[in-house]
């Protein structure tokens, strides 16, 4: 009975080992995909504020020209800070709000429905947006971000594992994910030369990723060296 008990501990514990390793790729593709979600409605929005206006003033919303033009860069801004995980979590805080506010405004029929008609709540627009910012609000961006980077930059936290592939790997997949979410934002703001900047997202993400991941392995060893 004992050895059964151990092998079913042993097995559930690789089994989480396992699961563990999924967490930081599956909070960066959460990221990105909806932060692309965010920064396109937000950009859609800049693009033609004029109906952004007009819809928000037969919402009746107070200064409907402020807001519209709040909103959308907040939308914009928001989830370019959301992809590269740079102060994810303070930013998921307003985002949350916008989001609360547009089930209160525009589809305050879902929000009632909310125990009454649960399909109806889950299906409205804001609904998957204000999922995903209290996932990151109370969850993190995880390793992959640069929030990530920064704080082990400044000292505020130390990687999991003090080791020099942790600091190369940590430093090198920041440094692809600032020049792959920045070139695939100058693609969608610069639509004509959105095939030019594509294919420069590869090489030169590759290239900032090396010397990212040389920068932050001397600054790990360095570390640990101190410690």
């Amino acid at each position: 009975m004992k050895s059964l008990l151990k092998l079913i501990d042993t097995a559930y514990s690789w089994f989480l080992r396992l699961a563990n390793l999924g967490q930081h790729p599956f909070l960066l593709a959460v990221r990105l995909y909806w932060g692309w979600q965010f920064f396109q409605s937000g950009w859609g929005k800049l693009a033609d504020i004029s109906k952004v206006v007009d819809y928000f003033t037969s919402l009746n919303i107070p200064a409907p020209a402020l807001n519209a033009h709040f909103i959308a860069w907040l939308e914009t801004v928001g989830g370019i800070m959301l992809m590269l995980g740079l102060a994810s979590r303070l930013m998921a805080i307003p985002m949350a709000i916008d989001m609360i506010v547009a089930y209160v405004v525009a589809d305050n029929e879902a929000l009632h429905a909310i125990i009454s008609d649960k399909d109806k709540f889950t299906g409205a627009a804001p609904y998957n947006f204000l999922f995903i910012f209290l996932l990151i609000l109370f969850f993190g961006p995880g390793f992959f971000s640069v929030d990530t980077l920064i704080g082990w930059f400044t000292k505020k936290h130390k990687l999991p594992e003090p080791t020099a592939v942790s600091g190369a790997l940590l430093g090198a997949s920041c440094g692809f994910l600032v020049v792959f979410v920045l070139l695939l934002v100058a693609g969608s703001v610069f639509p004509e030369r959105a095939g030019v900047l594509n294919h420069t997202i590869v090489p030169l993400g590759l290239l900032v990723a090396v010397l990212m991941g040389v920068i932050t392995t001397r600054r790990q060893k360095k570390l640990k060296t101190e410690n």
